[in-house]
């Protein structure tokens, strides 16, 4: 199986691979998992990473359309306000 998987293994990267029996130990191939969103502490570290990132992104653009939705707000009450002190005449 070990010869099998390492020929496979060989054919798909394009490079000589042999593999040893912690190669193919289930709880270390777990440990060292970085990619595919595996359990590895790497893989959980750089998915956290990158969710953290777009999070962090995602509330900064909220805190922006906040800020520019109230300036709107404030000169179209401003706006208003004019139009009823004036009666509407805007000459």
């Amino acid at each position: 199986m070990r010869a099998s998987l390492a020929a496979r293994l060989s054919v798909a990267l394009g490079k000589a691979v042999t593999l040893t029996g912690q190669d193919v130990d289930p709880a270390t191939v777990a440990v060292a998992t970085r990619f595919g969103g595996g359990p590895g502490p790497a893989s959980f570290l750089a998915t956290h990473a990158r969710l953290t990132s777009r999070w962090q992104r995602w509330v900064r653009q909220v805190a922006s359309a906040t800020r520019r939705h109230q300036a709107a707000r404030a000169r179209l009450a401003g706006a208003v306000a004019e139009l009823v002190e004036t009666g509407g005449d805007t000459r």
